[in-house]
């Protein structure tokens, strides 16, 4: 379904159907509300699946593999590799092509895409559940880097008030994800607090999608698995379906081989590629080396090269940074085009590492 609403995606914004799609995109629904199509879909029905991260990010925490603290640095490190390498590879890229645009695009390929990578490793039936943890964690500290990144260098300075008063609802969740309610009434009262979190969020200039994260995190273990037994298939076959066919619209029409010359191509393309799984995988041999207990077992390391690969997917706010590194649209569809190329190009190598270690395993 995410394959094929991606197809569509790039399909109809190369179609006659265009104008459509980027009137839908960026119609106001909403009054109280000013977003557009596009931000319901990322910023609000997005929030669902960020919910469903932070169930599984608690449960991993409090009986998983990331109970132990040291293995929480992993994903927090590989994290931070897989951000400051595909910048740096930016930069270089940018410095050194033919045609550069600057570097303002220097953050593009930072950001992984967990409403995409997460997925894909479901495809392997048999991967292990630390590299499976590691990679969800690891997706989730990432965005919220990028997130950090996107505010400080790109964004507007938020609305202190807005966001002072977003943290009575996040206090409320906390402290009722502690109390010892029955856990469907948890479920019922945290249900109101997280959109109020939302609201505060939007108005704030912050993304609200984060208010979903909060919402799984502060559920308690048997609440949060009545919300994702709830959240499950509406995720599964409709949210991150939409997502990837409003956030896929690239115009083929519009590409050429002029591209290849270009930094602002080259960068995103080049960044998530190789910069991603490259830098991930640099600092977990420097944790190995410094003797930080790994979430897997020695034997189950041939599932790492697609794992690392999975993180190379970069979706939405890689092409978020596309439209605010860059005044020119040429420059913006140059590093959308990148994004694109590149995310699909590491869907499709982690799956085929993924699915050759899913047979050996088998």
């Amino acid at each position: 379904m995410l394959v094929f609403s991606a197809v569509l995606g790039i399909f109809v914004a190369s179609s006659p159907l265009k104008e459509s799609y980027h009137l839908f995109l960026e119609t106001d629904f909403c009054a109280f509300f000013p977003l557009s199509g596009l931000d319901w879909v990322n910023e609000g029905f997005l929030g669902f699946f960020f919910a469903i991260l932070g169930i599984e990010l608690r449960a991993d925490c409090e009986i998983g593999p990331l109970r132990n603290f040291k293995s929480a640095l992993f994903p927090l490190f590989g994290a931070i590799g897989g951000m400051v390498l595909p910048a740096f590879i930016a930069v270089i890229a940018s410095l050194t092509a033919p045609q550069s645009a600057g570097l303002g695009g220097w953050a593009i390929p930072t950001a992984t895409d967990a409403a995409l990578t997460v997925p894909l490793l479901a495809m392997a039936k048999a991967l292990p559940t630390g590299i499976r943890s590691f990679v969800s964690a690891l997706a989730i500290f990432d965005d919220l880097g990028a997130i950090f990144v996107l505010a400080l260098f790109y964004g507007h300075p938020p609305n202190l008030t807005w966001l002072v008063d977003a943290l009575f609802p996040l206090v409320l969740l906390f402290f009722l994800g502690k109390s010892n309610l029955k856990s469907s009434l948890i479920l019922l009262f945290s249900l109101p607090l997280t959109l109020l979190l939302w609201i505060f969020l939007c108005h704030a200039g912050v993304a609200p999608e984060l208010a979903g994260l909060a919402w799984g995190l502060c559920l308690p273990l048997k609440s949060g698995e009545r919300l994702f037994a709830l959240l499950d298939l509406p995720i599964a076959w409709l949210i991150l379906p939409l997502f990837a066919f409003c956030n896929t619209g690239i115009d083929l029409t519009k590409c050429s081989l002029d591209y290849l010359q270009s930094g602002s191509f080259l960068g995103p393309f080049l960044g998530l590629l190789l910069g991603k799984p490259l830098g991930i995988a640099a600092v977990v041999v420097c944790c190995e080396k410094l003797g930080l207990p790994a979430p897997w077992h020695s034997n189950e390391r041939h599932w790492l090269i697609g794992a690392f690969l999975s993180c190379g997917i970069g979706f939405t706010i890689s092409l978020l940074l596309s439209r605010l590194a860059y005044p020119e649209i040429e420059w913006q569809m140059q590093a959308e085009a990148g994004v694109a190329l590149a995310s699909t190009l590491s869907a499709v190598f982690a799956y085929l590492f993924l699915k050759s270690s899913d047979a050996k395993t088998q």
